[in-house]
């Protein structure tokens, strides 16, 4: 491949995403990026673009500025796009044009798809490119098959000639921990993807050890909306399409885990994934525990139960106390701690209500919790006055 006369020898990119002040009436995400280059040659290029995005109703707006100096030349330019959506049809419109130097329209675009049955897209689109004169009229029918994707195409230009065409589309990637290869009509190279295991940490260690099993059926959410890939027997998922260079927090969906007793070790993880790269990430579960029984008080030599007594389930690490969960009594007395992960504990009424309610300390109990998940019955407590 021929190299360009004057190659880039430095590249430094710089891009801010937020939104505009509460001030304005609706929430408007803006973008700005500055990009400069240095060549081999000394000279150097700097661009600018900034973004601005709306929603009014079912319309939404986006507006592009470009600037760009170089060689002693200065160009501005922008774009202006709207999108909507008339039932199954989603319609788009482009303008481009010139600021600097001399302000004139460059091109304007129209072009609108809709889904037909069996995944079939249909697509018509309509260009003008005032700089060249060209216009275009341009139809497409896609058909989407899962791995690959088929297109069929037909033009027509501004002098009359017909176009025709046919494409096949498909991308690939692989996943590390299986080396098996991955295809997808969608492309892949603009997004990151998660390698995600699933399995029951029987020693809690957080690593997949010999004779650990694997969960099969996991669902996960990532930026807490439920995403489509399950684990399979192996209790791996492969997760794609997932935006590059973008916080994503992503999680085991607890409600798709066939045992309740299950539960994450690994509340969630937070990623920024990569073009191109696959992480790799285990979420381990443990089977939890469930704790109950009673709180009575005695006074005047009866004993009945007591509700909205509130107990602690305290766990120690190094010597640091830790609250593991918070539960209050019903109106019988009853309690009920669910969802405890393996490991020792104490349970006992809570200080300040002890406090409140100038009552003796019962006492704690000690209360261990299997990797098997136990379930520990009757844990009672007598209350009564100082």
């Amino acid at each position: 491949m021929p190299q360009a006369p004057d190659p880039v020898r430095l590249r430094d990119r710089l891009r801010v995403d937020g939104m505009l002040p509460a001030a304005f009436p609706r929430a408007m995400p803006v973008t700005l990026e500055v990009q400069r280059e240095q060549l081999r040659s000394g000279r150097s290029t700097l661009g600018a673009n900034a973004l601005v995005s709306r929603s009014v109703g079912d319309m939404s707006f986006s507006k592009l500025l470009h600037v760009s100096s170089g060689g002693g030349q200065r160009t501005v330019d922008g774009a202006l796009q709207v999108a909507t959506n008339v039932g199954e049809l989603r319609l788009r419109g482009q303008v481009n044009y010139n600021i600097a130097p001399g302000a004139r329209l460059s091109a304007v675009a129209l072009s609108s798809d809709s889904t037909l049955a069996a995944n079939y897209l249909l697509g018509i689109s309509a260009t003008r490119d005032f700089a060249t004169g060209e216009a275009r009229l341009h139809a497409s029918l896609n058909k989407s098959l899962g791995s690959y994707a088929l297109a069929v195409s037909v033009g027509v230009g501004k002098h009359g000639e017909a176009l025709a065409g046919i494409q096949l589309f498909s991308s690939f990637g692989r996943e590390p921990r299986k080396s098996q290869w991955i295809f997808d009509a969608q492309p892949m190279t603009g997004s990151g993807a998660v390698s995600a295991r699933v399995f029951v940490d029987r020693n809690g260690n957080g690593v997949m050890d010999a004779g650990e099993l694997p969960v099969a059926d996991a669902g996960f959410m990532v930026n807490g909306a439920q995403f489509g890939a399950r684990t399979g027997a192996d209790g791996i998922a492969y997760l794609d399409h997932l935006p590059a260079f973008r916080d994503v927090n992503l999680s085991v969906s607890t409600a798709t885990l066939e045992d309740p007793q299950l539960s994450t070790l690994r509340r969630g993880v937070r990623l920024v994934p990569r073009q191109g790269n696959v992480s790799q990430i285990d979420f381990p579960l443990a089977l939890t525990g469930e704790i109950d029984g009673t709180v009575y008080m005695r006074t005047g030599g009866q004993q009945r139960g007591i509700g909205n007594v509130l107990l602690e389930l305290v766990s120690r690490t190094d010597g640091a106390e830790r609250v593991a969960a918070q539960v209050r009594s019903s109106a019988d007395g009853y309690f009920m701690v669910q969802d405890v992960l393996p490991g020792s504990y104490q349970l006992r009424i809570a200080a300040q209500q002890l406090e409140e309610l100038r009552l003796a300390d019962p006492g704690a109990r000690s209360i261990r919790v299997s990797e098997t998940g136990t379930q520990v019955n009757g844990q009672n407590f007598m209350l009564a006055p100082r």
